[in-house]
């Protein structure tokens, strides 16, 4: 710490002389009356992971809700820039993901500056619902936006199973415990449909109300809208969506105004907040922590994606231990994965709880076991479409059994001990095997809910009423005593900082992820997108460990 300090003394003396230099730079970060311009092709995350040292793949496109948090804040006391112009391309985010964004763009509006949504490749709802953020909306000469509304997609393999000689068994606690639904059945169940009806409730209220609001149109108007299923670039303006069609090179010009001589001026995003970040000094005094750990992905004991445990426990005691860091930010987006792994990240996260202030923040889904990690959290924020809840556990595997047989295959086991042959595929649970499972499901099942009955103060009984699997969104989680608060990592953030007392005005947020070794692009590159979510799957149901027991939350993919 004294070695520290003084390093940081000594580049003091040496900056000093640069200041003023770096103080008009930062003054000069936007051109006067000017635009900010940030865009956006690609996935919203709440933080972005960091990148190699030396990474000579291509940068990312997509936006993390970290990075426009400072943009918002960094535009909000700069009396330079008009406003920020945000051109999307394509968008890949959670519902929730793009209430963040719109409450961002809110609170830069709030600040008196103008946002304009430009939509160049048209789009889809996605790319629709961010206008419920901008002042204006922009659309490309000859796009369309559709499909337009919000659905709910579950694909069911019972009948290829059957017609493939598969057999799938299927073990869950919880009536609304739905993750195995696809396995042995030809549609959903009734408690399933009756959760899907309610998130498509939620969803699409919040669309048309917030279009309508920003639009100044009657729900009736966004409604009519919606279910024309397709909208053109000339029929969005006409229908009052948007303000005006451009070609891409138009967009700056249109920004002021038909008379305009000249297109505006405009910096991107990446170089403001370079020259904004700059700093004249060093400080010689370091300042407490936020510090932020992402449980992002499905939740495994040990992988290169997804919520390692093993990753993921070491930053959790770092928090623990390091003396500058006054309070832990917990960002989880996991729909689940397996016990043994939730159990050591809860394990660790209540280790913290017990030094230092500890606050979940939930993104587009903290289910199951997203949910039981979190649950040792003093305080959980979640957007109103947030996805969370899921207290239930599910096992699935498929045998293999008539399959084999319509091959001509035999299979013949010698074993020693009655179950020793419990888990190969070749064959279905005997009625003690059945037994024996069951009872390991019910263990689990137990553990979960007196766990969530511990950290969110209720009795277990009461927790079991909201319990069996059954899926919420945020809103109803908040009335329901599973969430505490409204909002985002932000919120998370700012409540952290109140915990932390006097000195949380002062405090840095930081993240706690480490950076990835000096490489080239490898197989991590390739699996930010949805197929990282495949990966961690497959390793969640065959990994040695974690095959056969796993919190999952259920239901259909969100679109």
């Amino acid at each position: 710490m004294i070695l520290s300090i003084v390093a940081r003394a000594v580049a003091w003396s040496l900056l000093l002389p640069l200041a003023p230099l770096v103080l008009l730079r930062r003054w000069l970060a936007a051109p006067r009356g000017g635009w900010v311009h940030l865009g956006l092709d690609g996935e919203v995350v709440e933080v972005a992971p960091p990148r190699p040292l030396l990474s000579l793949g291509p940068p990312s496109r997509g936006l993390s809700l970290e990075r426009l948090r400072e943009l918002v804040d960094a535009m909000s006391v700069d009396p330079r820039p008009r406003g920020l112009l945000l051109t999307v391309r394509s968008l890949s985010a959670s519902a929730a993901h793009r209430t963040a964004v719109v409450r961002e763009l809110s609170r830069l509006r709030a600040a008196g500056k103008e946002v304009v949504l430009h939509l160049p490749s048209g789009g889809a709802t996605g790319e629709l619902s961010l206008a419920r953020g901008a002042s204006r909306v922009l659309v490309g000469r000859e796009t369309s936006l559709g499909p337009l509304g919000v659905r709910a997609v579950g694909v069911y393999l019972r009948r290829a199973l059957d017609q493939a000689g598969l057999m799938p068994d299927v073990h869950a606690v919880g009536a609304f415990k739905s993750a195995g639904e696809p396995l042995t059945r030809e549609g959903p169940s009734d408690a399933q449909r009756a959760q899907t009806s309610r998130m498509l409730d939620v969803l699409h209220d919040d669309l048309v109300a917030g279009l309508a609001a920003a639009r100044r149109l009657e729900r009736a108007e966004v409604e009519r809208a919606l279910d024309a299923g397709l909208l053109g670039a000339d029929d969005l303006v006409a229908r009052g969506l948007a303000d005006a069609v451009c070609h891409d090179d138009e967009a700056l010009s249109m920004l002021e105004g038909e008379r305009a001589s000249a297109p505006a001026r405009a910096v991107g995003a990446g170089r403001y907040l370079a020259r904004r970040r700059r700093r004249a000094t060093v400080r010689v005094l370091p300042r407490p922590v936020v510090a932020v750990v992402a449980v992002d992905g499905a939740i495994t004991e040990r992988g290169p994606a997804g919520a390692s445990a093993e990753r993921l426990v070491g930053q959790l005691e770092l928090a623990l231990s390091h003396p500058r860091v006054g309070a832990l930010v917990l960002a989880v987006d996991s729909p689940g994965g397996g016990v043994l792994a939730s159990e050591k990240i809860h394990r660790a996260v209540a280790r913290v709880a017990e030094k230092k202030p500890v606050i979940a923040a939930f993104g587009g889904v903290a289910a199951s076991g997203g949910y039981y990690v979190s649950a040792p959290a003093h305080v959980i924020v979640a957007e109103r479409t947030s996805i969370t809840g899921s207290i239930g556990v599910v096992a699935a595997r498929v045998v293999a059994g008539p399959l084999l047989a319509r091959l001509g295959v035999d299979v013949h086991v010698e074993k020693r001990g009655a179950h020793a042959d419990l888990l190969l595929p070749h064959r279905p649970f005997d009625d003690d095997e059945q037994a024996l499972f069951s009872a390991e499901l019910s263990r689990a099942y137990d553990r979960f809910v007196s766990i969530v009955a511990e950290g969110r103060r209720l009795t277990t009984d009461a927790v079991r009423e909201l319990a069996g699997g059954r899926v919420w969104m945020g809103v109803d989680a908040r009335e329901r005593g599973l969430v505490d608060r409204e909002g985002g990592l932000a919120t998370a953030i700012e409540e952290a900082r109140a915990r932390m007392g006097p000195r949380g005005a002062r405090a840095v947020v930081r993240s706690l992820a480490p950076r990835p070794p000096v490489s080239l692009p490898s197989l991590r590159a390739l699996l930010r997108g949805d197929e990282a979510r495949l990966f961690d799957l497959a390793r969640t149901v065959l990994g040695s460990r974690e095959r056969v027991l796993a919190l999952w939350s259920g239901g259909p993919y969100f679109g």
